[in-house]
């Protein structure tokens, strides 16, 4: 026993009203312009407008970089220090690893460079890391450094 709604059929009330069209748009009004080569051009307003906010900003961009340096500075030059850092540090890997293969060098002078690094290393912890006098003499001369390098105070040499 199937029952059976009868059907609904869309009351013109319920059927959506197309919107209603709107006037078209007016388009800026085009000037003559004269060209340098005397023959008359289209150009509008707002182009104009664009073409000379451009210019303007072409014009000044010496400045707009000349204050993007003077106010971050010291963050250029931290980055440049770093990009520095990891420049030097691939480099000196990339130099042991060429000595490193070359087939006499790395094998017969490997002992002798772990040797002379082990040598200085025991070099420098005693002469400068086991006295607080000379830690403190260490530390004035890597901040010297620092300052010469950074562009910061002259150290006295």
């Amino acid at each position: 026993m199937q029952s059976k709604e009868p059907e609904k059929t869309p009351t013109p009330a319920s059927t959506p009203s197309p919107a209603p069209v709107s006037a078209p748009v007016p388009t800026p009004k085009a000037e003559l312009v004269e060209s340098p080569t005397s023959s008359p051009v289209m150009a509008s307003s707002s182009g104009q407008q664009t073409v000379d906010q451009v210019l303007t900003i072409l014009s000044r961009l010496t400045d707009y970089i000349g204050e993007f340096f003077v106010t971050y500075q010291k963050p250029l030059i931290n980055v440049a220090l770093v990009i520095t850092a990891l420049i030097s540090v691939y480099l000196t890997l990339a130099i042991l690893d060429a000595v490193n293969h070359i087939p006499l060098l790395g094998f017969a002078l490997a002992p002798l460079f772990e040797l002379v690094g082990i040598i200085y290393t025991a070099w420098f912890v005693w002469r400068y890391m086991l006295k607080a006098s000379t830690r403190q003499e260490l530390y004035k001369d890597i901040s010297g450094l620092t300052s010469q390098v950074t562009g910061g105070q002259k150290a006295d040499s």
